[in-house]
């Protein structure tokens, strides 16, 4: 039977996304990497991580291209194994796809200051090329990497398994992972952040239900329904003690759900008309409140602390479409405001994690994880559930 692995992770390194410590290949190197799920590949900086020092690794004919909302990368996939880091973590060795994420000329800060990323999602999102000579089938190694060389091979795209696929098909741990975070951009108040009890979590492999001082109360669970991303069906959303707003369904039928829960990304990234809704519930003297402080449309906005009372602001709750109910999820106002986001001379700053980011879906992002213990059950009926239940603060909380 397999035990969970319990990992330690922090949001230092990538501006509030969380990031978790493994070791790469032999002898090993030491990445941080950020935990996403809304991406499946695994892709580590160069600067980071040396495949000409791992003796461990083996060359494949496999190369990935990836682009994100904030980013991009392309690069080759060695074979090579990973690890976990850290006293109170335990796995073994095990081979994996890992790319070598080279950033685009137009996207050269990935991840902050993270090493990379692992993504967390399914197989459909980890895609990638094939290489393979014009004149024969004979595979082309796509390492050392020469973009110019393999300009001329003949590609044939391919998916490749992510890290978790390739952990649980291992038998090394049960197939759903589980979040512990607390933030979702770092708390800068007092002392060193990084030995911020808010700025800290966890990452489970293989379990979640048994680390009970993690969560309060019992689990609701929202169905998967659709395996690239945690794809979820969103029905409606409420402000306060307004009435109801009922949400659309997708656009169209190349898009598979209208709304994703996605540890990757640090806000509310919701469609136009869900934030419209949201908005026009915000009492008038709230809504000058975010526009006085909203430089342009998608900026930043930062808000200086004392001019900013959570106590006047709404509970925001979701109603995403499970497997035999409807769960409720809430979101305070203490996530969607993150205090003490910035330090500016000696005024504190808080930042409004809700915006209108104008894609087809809604993105469900670390504001509404961090009132909840999330368990990603991958194995469920279907193409699985995400596992709610209301999170358990630190004995001693900084917030």
């Amino acid at each position: 039977m397999t035990q969970p692995i319990k990992l330690s992770i922090r949001n230092i390194l990538a501006g509030g996304d969380y990031t978790g410590t493994f070791m790469v290949g032999s002898p090993p190197q030491a990445v941080h990497l950020l935990l996403d799920t809304g991406s499946s590949a695994l892709g580590i900086k160069p600067s980071f991580y040396d495949p000409n020092k791992d003796t461990a690794k083996t060359i494949t004919n496999i190369g990935q291209q990836m682009l994100y909302g904030t980013g991009g990368w392309d690069g080759p996939v060695l074979k090579t194994t990973v690890t976990f880091a850290g006293e109170d973590q335990k796995g073994q060795a095990l081979d994996v796809n890992v790319a070598i994420a080279y950033p685009t000329p137009e996207n050269p800060h990935n991840f902050g200051e993270a090493s990379g990323i692992l993504g967390l999602a399914f197989r459909p999102l980890d895609n990638a090329t094939r290489y393979f000579e014009q004149s024969n089938d004979h595979p082309v190694a796509t390492w050392p990497y020469d973009p110019a060389m393999l300009e001329g091979a003949q590609r044939i795209p391919s998916q490749i398994d992510p890290f978790f696929s390739a952990l649980e098909q291992a038998g090394v741990v049960a197939n759903q992972f589980a979040l512990y975070t607390l933030r979702s951009m770092v708390r800068h108040a007092g002392g060193d952040p990084a030995q911020d009890p808010a700025n800290q979590g966890y990452l489970i492999l293989g379990g979640g239900e048994e680390f009970t001082d993690l969560y309060q109360g019992h689990f609701s669970a929202a169905s998967i329904v659709h395996p690239a991303y945690y794809n979820t069906n969103l029905l409606e959303v409420t402000v306060g003690a307004g009435k109801p707003v009922s949400v659309a369904p997708p656009p169209n039928r190349f898009v598979v759900s209208n709304s994703i829960v996605d540890s990757g990304t640090n806000s509310l990234a919701l469609t136009k008309a869900v934030y419209d809704a949201i908005f026009a519930e915000f009492s008038a003297e709230q809504q000058r409140l975010i526009q006085a402080h909203t430089p342009a449309p998608g900026a930043l906005t930062l808000v200086p602390g004392d001019a900013l009372d959570l106590s006047g602001w709404p509970t925001i709750s979701f109603v995403l479409a499970g497997p035999s109910e409807n769960v409720t999820l809430e979101v305070s106002p203490q996530t969607y405001w993150q205090t003490d986001t910035a330090i500016i001379g000696k005024k504190s700053f808080a930042s409004f994690g809700i915006n209108d980011q104008g894609g087809p879906n809604s993105i469900l992002g670390l504001p509404l994880l961090n009132n909840y213990f999330t368990i990603f059950d991958r194995s469920a009926p279907g193409h699985g559930r995400i596992m709610f239940a209301k999170i358990q603060p630190p004995a001693s909380p900084a917030s």
